[in-house]
């Protein structure tokens, strides 16, 4: 079968897909948490420091004009005894300037004497800009004794690009330089990012008066204090206008993370109802070909009842009522997908059972169990496997209209819920096309594999296409 199934070249692209898919599905089930959709996809605080509606960084590759990429950097272990240094190194080669610059601090401790911080840069012609000579820490309170600790809940945040200290500071350096600028026009007219990234083409204070100096920038943030002070957490951000594989959303959500965690998700989806339908589905079928009368007139009518149902709108109000939790939208595709599959099984039963070795088994004085368990299902098994491949697909485009029309869990990142998050917040109005256009392809290429392997295996188990 496996041979066969390798000689078909829709074959052979469709297990390509999904093996692709479950080697994806693999590395994000090993390697990011389990409440990922809780901790950190759904937590806005986590995301506040990455660009909104950033395009992915190789959207440079089709630009004459090449944007920043977002930079966002984190460092905890320090150099240094007295004088410890957390050092970023910068690379900066894009055709415009940073929206800003960012350092962020948390968990300072210390002891004895309030330690000195200060922020320096050191830029790609050997020029040392400081930013930041002395931050104020808030001393020890009477009554609080060592080590004393700040910035534990909330990090220290110097918005390098706007805080007036530094506006004066950076003033002086471009001035001292040739330049004719006063901090006001500095501050209004947003030439921080321009002096520290740039060099000055003429005296005159304006944007276009600086061109990007490309090249490696050292950031350092340097506490002077005791052997014992420290810091847990650094971070630096660079506002860029683009960042990662698929860009973000409208909170700074890297999409290529959402998408990455919908991998396993959709296969599980797919699989836990596509199994649990087709067992169903089979066995019903099989119990209705076989013992007839009554109870195959009772099992048909309710499959052919399910079958003819618009599905769709009964999923969104069953859905609705129970509550959009993951596993009740599989209860529910389970409970309405595996009728078709009974009807399909049944009639192959119907011909199976007048065969000659059933009709042995049953003069031989077999239980009509053990002719279904034996003689019967081995017969369709095949075809049964099949069909349960080509019921994947259904059950993750289901999933996907669900949350789509926003009744998905919202804990956990989903590619149907990342469209429907992309249409209520503005991307076509925007026009951002990553947001949309890559959840929708892996939907689309994650059907298009199934079919193809199901297209590969029906002439296999079905023996009068393996004839033609």
């Amino acid at each position: 079968m496996i041979r066969e199934l390798l000689k078909n070249k829709a074959g052979v692209v469709g297990l390509s897909i999904l093996m692709l898919f479950a080697i994806i599905s693999l590395y994000v089930v090993a390697t990011f948490p389990l409440d990922y959709g809780i901790r950190y996809w759904s937590n806005p605080l986590y995301w506040q420091d990455y660009p909104k509606l950033a395009p992915p960084k190789w959207y440079n590759y089709f630009t004459k004009t090449k944007l920043v990429e977002h930079y966002v950097e984190d460092v905890t272990i320090p150099s240094g005894d007295d004088v410890k240094r957390w050092v970023f190194y910068y690379y900066f080669d894009a055709d415009t300037f940073p929206q800003g610059v960012i350092l962020k601090y948390s968990n300072l401790t210390f002891y004895r004497d309030v330690p000195i911080i200060s922020v320096v840069v050191t830029r790609p012609d050997g020029q040392v800009v400081t930013l930041v000579d002395f931050d104020p820490i808030p001393p020890p309170r009477p009554g609080e004794g060592e080590p004393y600790r700040r910035f534990v809940e909330s990090p220290r945040t110097l918005v390098l690009t706007t805080d007036p200290a530094v506006v004066r500071r950076v003033t002086s350096f471009v001035n001292a330089r040739g330049g004719q600028c006063t901090t006001t026009e500095v501050r209004d007219r947003g030439l921080m990012p321009h002096i520290i990234f740039g060099n000055l083409r003429n005296s005159t204070c304006s944007a276009e008066s600086f061109e990007p100096l490309h090249g490696v920038y050292v950031f350092e943030l340097v506490m002077s204090g005791g052997v014992n002070d420290t810091i847990s957490h650094v971070r630096l951000v660079i506002q860029g206008n683009v960042y990662g594989m698929m860009g973000t959303d409208y909170l700074g959500r890297d999409i290529a993370e959402g998408l990455l965690f919908g991998f396993p998700v959709a296969l599980l989806i797919g699989g836990i109802v596509a199994i649990f339908a087709t067992i169903i589905g089979v066995a019903l079928g099989i119990i209705s070909g076989y013992i007839g009368g009554r109870v195959d007139e009772g099992i048909q009518r309710f499959a052919d009842i399910l079958a003819n149902l618009p599905t769709l709108p009964i999923l969104i109000l069953l859905v609705f009522i129970l509550g959009p939790k993951l596993s009740n939208v599989v209860l529910v595709l389970i409970a309405f997908g595996w009728a078709g599959t009974t009807i399909i099984i049944r009639s192959m039963v119907l011909s199976v059972k007048t065969s000659v070795f059933v009709e042995a088994a049953r003069l031989a004085g077999a239980s009509s169990w053990w002719i279904m368990r034996r003689h019967i299902l081995p017969q369709i098994l095949p075809y049964s496997f099949a069909l349960m491949i080509f019921s994947v697909p259904g059950a993750i485009l289901a999933e996907a209209s669900l949350s789509f029309l926003g009744l998905g869990d919202p804990s956990i990142p989903t590619w149907g819920q990342i469209l429907q998050q992309a249409y209520d917040n503005g991307a076509l109005q925007n026009f951002a096309w990553w947001w949309i256009l890559t959840p929708g392809f892996l939907i689309v290429l994650t059907a298009v594999g199934f079919v193809l392997v199901f297209f590969a295996l029906e002439p296999i188990v079905n023996p009068r296409l393996r004839r033609q």
